[in-house]
């Protein structure tokens, strides 16, 4: 158990990432997540969109599930550590843990959940232990302090792991159309939230869906928000059923008016009277309303869910898009091109930047701040990204690839990355040390170097040498061979190819102690890849494959 860490997560920031349905066994730390790994600008997001650990196991693990502050990271950054605020809601986030007794003196550094991040409350919902079966899926050792962890039990003892999606289960038919309406309901709500909050948003998909509101409408609403709290439930009654009244302005002003919209048969009536039912999601913010202690709570917990639905949404599709023979970089722009956060931009540019495209991924880096006003941090990380799209930018009009940089374009890139370790220097790092073996250790709150649980065993020289694996041909245009002769039949082998940021882009398992693996290369763009060759988690070789 010493020193040995499971599934370590770091800086993923503005995207509803999930780690979903793993077991973890005698580790001394299961799952973290570390560093800024939540969208911290502006400050309520960080509750609503990070970060989330969902129906993972623990047996036998000293910590289950922590949320680490990164002591050696920048001292200005680190008050902004933390994974997502809210921890499952709708869909509970329903991790089962080991139970470590808090009162028990011989466990004092056994945690259920930890938390030494301050950015934000981790507010962990779970099962109400209402029966013994629930009881492993509540938390009993974690910190005693509010505004560190607050763990909230709902209101029955049924899990949340049915699917990974809080809505809907991505169908590869709907031509986009479920997206359409996870943004609608965001953006609906997302309205209500900033006007109630903050007095006004920047958040794009609000924009989209405000902008094409009529006049007349906003005349309306401002009229019967003048008149709240006083408004009758008939005459509530006649504003929802407005023609070309927004639904969103309907329950903003059903909302103002919470004596109103407490009279018996009204939200009956909102359901089956209205001309235009309202959704059950604003029936439930009217309801939340009633008790204002809890309205805001409500109303980001939904928020949050309503965004995961959206991020997850978005990786369905690509996942979806990335089982076809020949993925469309249109399509996976597009598909980015639907979640409206800083991380979905340098996705979206990195798409371009993988189809040589550099105006283009300039151009989507440089428009961010359309999107949202960045802050001094975002406005360094994008800088460093207009860097490296110049760098590889002028390579590229010199008739070279990123194989073949000058040592002063590689000392610029070594430059940019100094101390720095967000998305683009974390992208810049992994093309130093593939191609040009500058590497260096991640930053993070373990010991660097040390054991990870998860990481491929590495065989000693003499080891390799007995397994003998060729790549042909490499070059490859259409396709290439790997052949390999191993020393021992695997328990479970694979040949993985891996592009530049480290995604697998094509997997195969080997078949016994020797055999020949055909890679269909048609699908991907000219580059350099990494074929890695494993057996039972055992790294045997890592060769570099060229697609011409």
């Amino acid at each position: 158990m010493s020193g040995t860490e499971g599934i370590v997560v770091g800086y993923t920031r503005d995207f509803n990432d999930v780690v979903y349905r793993n077991q973890a066994t005698g580790l001394a730390r299961a799952y973290i997540g570390e560093g800024v790994c939540a969208d911290v600008f502006p400050p309520n997001n960080a509750k609503l969109i990070g970060l989330q650990f969902q129906c993972n196991t623990n047996t036998d693990n000293k910590v289950n599930i922590w949320s680490r502050l990164i002591e050696s990271a920048p001292v200005l950054e680190q008050p902004q550590h933390t994974i997502r605020g809210y921890q499952g809601h709708r869909q509970k986030a329903d991790n089962r843990f080991d139970r470590w007794d808090p009162t028990d003196p011989t466990l004092m550094d056994f945690w259920d959940y930890n938390v030494s991040t301050t950015f934000t409350p981790i507010i962990y919902s779970h099962r109400d232990p209402v029966s013994p079966a629930s009881i492993g899926f509540v938390p009993w050792s974690v910190p005693n302090d509010p505004l560190r962890f607050q763990a909230i039990p709902f209101d029955d003892d049924f899990g949340g792991c049915g699917v990974l999606l809080s809505l809907i289960p991505y169908d590869p038919g709907d031509n986009g159309a479920g997206m359409a309406e996870d943004q609608e309901e965001y953006g609906t709500l997302k309205y209500l939230y900033d006007q109630l909050m903050d007095g006004g948003s920047t958040d794009e998909v609000v924009q989209e869906i405000v902008s094409s509101w009529p006049s007349e409408a906003w005349q309306l609403r401002q009229y019967l928000l003048d008149l709240s709290p006083f408004l009758s439930m008939e005459s509530l009654k006649q504003a929802v059923n407005k023609p070309n009244f927004p639904m969103a302005m309907k329950a903003e002003v059903c909302i103002a008016n919470p004596d109103a919209t407490q009279k018996e048969g009204f939200i009956k009536w909102l359901e089956l009277g209205a001309n235009e039912p309202m959704p059950a999601y604003l029936i439930a913010m009217i309801e939340a309303s009633w008790e204002t202690k809890t309205f805001r709570t409500d109303m980001e917990m939904e928020l949050a869910d309503l965004h995961t639905a959206i991020c997850q949404r978005a990786t369905e599709m690509l996942f979806m898009e990335h089982q076809k023979p020949a993925p469309s970089p249109a399509q996976k722009r597009m598909i980015w091109q639907q979640v409206r956060t800083t991380a979905a931009r340098y996705a979206e540019a990195n798409v371009l930047l993988a189809q040589g495209d550099h105006t283009a991924a300039r151009t989507v880096i440089q428009n961010m701040p359309v999107d949202k006003a960045l802050k001094a941090p975002e406005v360094v990380e994008q800088q460093r990204m207009l860097s490296y799209i110049s760098i590889l930018e002028t390579a590229t009009n010199g008739g070279r690839s990123a194989t073949g940089l000058t040592m002063a374009e590689v000392n610029q890139l070594k430059a940019l990355i100094v101390e720095q370790y967000d998305r683009p220097a974390n992208w810049i790092s992994n093309l130093l040390c593939l191609y040009y073996g500058e590497c260096r250790a991640p930053l993070t709150g373990g010991e660097v170097g040390g054991q990870k649980s998860l990481r491929p065993t590495v065989m000693n020289e003499e080891e390799v040498s007995k397994n003998v694996i060729v790549i042909a041909p490499n070059p490859a245009q259409s396709w290439a061979t790997v052949t390999y002769t191993l020393q021992e039949v695997p328990v479970e082998g694979w040949i993985r190819v891996k592009d530049l940021f480290g995604r697998v882009v094509i997997a195969e398992r080997m078949a016994g102690d020797q055999g020949q693996v055909v890679l269909d290369t048609r699908m991907l763009s000219k580059g350099v890849y990494l074929v890695e060759c494993t057996t039972d988690s055992v790294l045997l070789l890592s060769e570099r494959l060229i697609v011409q």
